[in-house]
Formats: C-alpha cells, structure tokens, sequence
C-alpha cells in the first residue's frame, strides 16, 4: 500500500504552544491503530495508520475540529498526505512580493488571469518583527496552489506577474529535479499522441 495513503498532515491553529505528540497519537488512534506519529514540518505532524481507511476516517472525523489542551483550544486542520503531495505538483511561488498584498490581491490576479486558484499562503513575519515591517506583515514571497497543472505551467512560463505595482517572479516551488521529471512525463503524453501526417503532395511526388 502507498504509504501515503496511510498517512495524514495535522496543522493546528495557534500554532504554539505545541500540542505534545503523544496525545495527538492518542486522539487519532481513536479511528485505527496508529503506527508512528513525528513531525512533518515545523508546523505539522504526520501521523501514520496501519491502515489506508482509518487514515479516511481520521481525515472525515478529525478535520476542523476543536480539541482542549490545558487551558488552550486548538482548531486542526488534516488532510491526506497523498492529496498534499498532488497539490504540490500544481504549486508556484511567487517573490518579490509587495509588503502591501494580500492573499485576496494575489488570488485575484492570478486566478483572473491563468485559473481558479485553491490556496494563496504567505509565510508570516516573526510577530516580534511586524512591527519593523510595512503592510501585512508578510516575508515578502507566496505559495500559490492552481487547481490545475496547466495553469500554474503558464504562469510560471510568463515568469512575471505585476501585483500592487510590484514585478513578482514566479517560478515552481518545487525542486528542479521535480521539474524536469514533470516535463519529461508531459512531453511523453504529447509525444503519445501525435500524429504521422504525410501531405498528398509528398505522396504523390514519391510514387512518381
């Protein structure tokens, strides 16, 4: 089995103090038996099941909801790994970013001008230096999800993007190995469906 398919992403909302991973494992084994539980991210865990549907149930039942921890309650957000790891196939980002844009500014844009957009994240600043910063508190550079492939190509093909009166570079937030497997898959698919087309004339002239 694809491990993952076995796994979810937990993030959490606040973010700190952490919530200990021993009790997170303890309220997912609540929908399977859990086999390893451990950070993903600085801001996420993984939490692995023995089995791919109890990782669909935990998904269903754990998603959004509120859990105490001492004197503090935290909202989760879970997902698949395996839908995490397709988002990113179709995952740009963008720097150079005007300190006066927002998410909404940037899904605009974006979605106006290559398609819809499923999710605009832009790393914030450390709270003790927003105060030093202009805008939004933002570090300067987005994730920008497409819902489709061919959108975030042709964005990242343009190469630029003029948001708040700013020049944005966009690129593939993913490494360049990853890029070149993508194209190399593509050009297969093309190259599967092309046509052999030989003109009349060339026919003619070589039967002659």
């Amino acid at each position: 089995t694809n491990v993952t398919m076995n796994t979810i992403i937990i993030h959490y909302t606040p973010k700190l103090p952490p919530i200990p991973l021993p009790q997170i494992s303890t309220i997912c084994s609540d929908y399977g038996p859990v086999s390893k539980t451990l950070p993903a991210t600085k801001t996420s865990v993984a939490v692995k099941y023995i089995n791919a549907s109890d990782a669909h149930t935990a998904v269903k039942s754990l998603h959004l909801t509120q859990i105490p921890v001492k004197d503090k309650s935290y909202t989760l957000h879970v997902s698949l790994q395996s839908k995490i790891n397709k988002k990113k196939k179709n995952r740009v980002i963008l720097r150079n970013l005007s300190f006066y844009a927002n998410e909404k500014d940037v899904t605009k844009h974006l979605a106006k001008t290559y398609g819809p957009v499923v999710e605009v994240n832009l790393p914030k600043v450390p709270f003790d230096d927003v105060k030093k910063k202009k805008g939004g508190g933002h570090v300067g550079f987005a994730f920008v999800t497409f819902e489709t492939s061919v959108a975030a190509r042709q964005a990242v093909e343009k190469g630029v993007v003029v948001i708040k009166g700013r020049q944005c570079a966009v690129d593939w937030s993913v490494s360049k190995f990853e890029d070149r497997k993508r194209k190399r898959e593509e050009e297969e698919e093309e190259g599967d469906d092309e046509e052999v087309f030989v003109p009349a004339a060339v026919v003619v002239a070589t039967t002659r």
